[in-house]
């Protein structure tokens, strides 16, 4: 019982840091600040990174109501510290939302 419990708690360890490593960098602070051009084929996605320096390249979501993702952009963002940067996601439907799940250093 006992190898069990540390078993578990090891595995759920890894999966931590895991997604801390993948979406969890409190380097990049992404707002999603606007959306217009809203149609059933795509999404004029306006964001506000707060970042380091470097460019950087962020991933937008464009989603449903019910949070399935309609199309996805990886929006390369340049050099600066608090930059705001538009940007069309291509969609399958009409998005309700739209999210940035994460960013990353450019190249």
């Amino acid at each position: 019982m006992v190898t069990a419990f540390v078993l578990v708690v090891a595995v759920m360890a890894l999966i931590a840091v895991r997604l801390y490593l993948q979406y969890g960098s409190d380097e990049y602070s992404p707002t999603v600040t606007n959306l217009t051009d809203v149609s059933a084929t795509s999404v004029m996605v306006t964001i506000r990174v707060q970042k380091p320096e470097a460019p950087a390249i962020c991933t937008v979501n464009a989603e449903a109501a019910d949070g399935s993702v309609l199309g996805t952009a990886d929006v390369p963002v340049p050099a600066g510290t608090d930059v705001t940067v538009t940007s069309r996601v291509t969609t399958t439907g009409r998005p309700y939302i739209a999210e940035v799940p994460s960013c990353r250093p450019a190249g």
